[in-house]
C-alpha cells in the first residue's frame, strides 16, 4: 500500500506533511534514463504511471503539505506541486526548476497539468517549461510557485496543517476536490480519488530521500505526528 493511499484510507490521519532529512528534497528521476520508454507502448504506459504517481496528493482526501528546503528539480518539482501547500525556506540555497526539456525528455501529461494548476501564472509556467533552467527559490516564488518563502518553512507548514486540519473532515474533502477540479478535467480523469488510481507498487522512480510525515490528533498546542524514524519513505512504495 502506497504511503498516500494508506494516509487517504487511515481514519487517524488527519494530515500529510512531506519533507526531506537530505539536502535536496528531490532531485527527480534521471531523466535520461527515461529516453528508453518512450520506444515502446510499455514504455509509455510506465511514463504515464510516473506522472500518476508523482501527481499522487492531489488524490489523498487529507490536507498535504510539503516543506522545501533544498533542490527541488523536475519530478521533485512535480511531487511539490502537487501538495495542496507549499512552503519555500528563504535562508538556504537551493534550486528549483524543470529541466526535461533540455535533456529531450517529454513530460506526463499529469505532471505538466499538474505545474499548470500549482503555477496558476501562465508566464510563470511557461517560463519553468520553455526555459528549461533552475530557478532560486525568490525567483520560482515571484512567478507564482509556493505558497509561502518564509524563514521557518517547516513551522509554517505544521501550522497550516494543524488549522486545516481542525475543519470538518467531510467538508474539507469537497473542498480540495473543488479546488484541483480543473486539474483533473484537464487531464480528463474521471475518478479523483487515490486509492482506486494510483498504482500500489508502481512508484519506485520517486527519489528515495524523500519521508512523509502523518500528521494526526492536531488539536491544540500539541502536535503529535509519526516519530522520523517511524514514518512512511516513499523508496518503500
Amino acid at each position: 500500500m502506497s504511503a498516500f493511499e494508506f494516509c487517504d484510507r487511515c481514519e487517524n490521519v488527519r494530515g500529510v506533511l512531506l519533507t526531506s532529512d537530505q539536502p535536496s528534497f528531490s532531485a527527480g528521476m534521471d531523466l535520461k534514463s527515461l529516453e528508453s520508454l518512450q520506444k515502446d507502448e510499455a514504455g509509455s504506459e510506465r511514463i504515464q504511471l510516473i506522472g500518476e504517481a508523482l501527481t499522487s496528493p492531489l488524490r489523498c482526501s487529507k490536507p498535504v503539505a510539503c516543506v522545501i528546503e533544498g533542490h527541488a528539480i523536475a519530478g521533485g518539482l512535480v511531487l511539490a506541486a502537487a501538495c495542496d501547500f507549499i512552503a519555500l525556506t528563504r535562508l538556504k540555497d537551493y534550486l528549483l526548476g524543470l529541466t526535461e526539456l533540455s535533456v529531450g525528455v517529454p513530460f506526463p501529461n499529469e505532471a505538466l497539468e499538474c505545474v499548470r494548476h500549482a503555477i496558476k501564472s501562465n508566464r510563470g509556467f511557461r517560463k519553468f517549461v520553455f526555459e528549461s533552467k533552475n530557478l532560486t527559490p525568490a525567483s520560482a516564488f515571484a512567478l507564482g510557485f509556493g505558497d509561502v518563502l518564509v524563514i521557518d518553512a517547516k513551522l509554517t507548514a505544521e501550522e497550516w496543517l494543524r488549522r486545516v486540519a481542525s475543519f470538518p473532515k467531510g467538508i474539507f474533502e469537497t473542498t480540495k476536490r473543488q479546488v484541483h477540479g480543473p486539474f483533473f478535467q484537464r487531464i480528463n480523469h474521471p475518478d479523483q480519488t487515490l486509492c482506486d488510481r494510483l498504482p500500489v507498487g508502481r512508484n519506485r522512480e520517486i527519489k528515495r530521500n524523500l519521508t512523509v510525515d502523518a500528521l494526526s490528533h492536531m488539536g491544540g498546542s500539541r502536535l503529535t505526528a509519526i516519530k522520523r524514524k517511524n514514518a512512511v519513505p516513499l523508496s518503500k512504495l
